[in-house]
């Protein structure tokens, strides 16, 4: 049985996880390659956060992989995607003003 506090901490840690989970940031510095199963698994992940109304930025692609996604169509545009150059520009997005 969850007592009156335990609901409340409950109620109050599922709130936080959808505050936190916004957005999802994709710091891909580290990533140098993309083969056809990581383009599959990136439209996933991009078409299941979209469908969530969640942002999804990716920061920092190299040319090789953003030519790879670009070829996939996955990196088009729309309400909840967001590619930027470096994470500076993810942080200054993140923290405005």
């Amino acid at each position: 049985m969850i007592g009156p506090h335990q609901g409340h901490a409950n109620e109050r840690a599922n709130a936080h996880a959808q505050l936190c989970a916004q957005r999802v940031l994709l710091f891909a510095q580290s990533i140098n390659h993309i083969d056809a199963t990581g383009v599959e698994t990136f439209s996933r992940l991009r078409q299941q956060l979209s469908s969530q109304q969640r942002a999804f930025w990716v920061i920092g692609l190299k040319l090789p992989v953003e030519r790879r996604l670009e070829a996939a169509q996955a990196l088009q545009p729309d309400a909840h995607f967001r590619r930027m150059v470096c994470d500076v520009d993810a942080l200054k997005a993140l923290n405005p003003g």
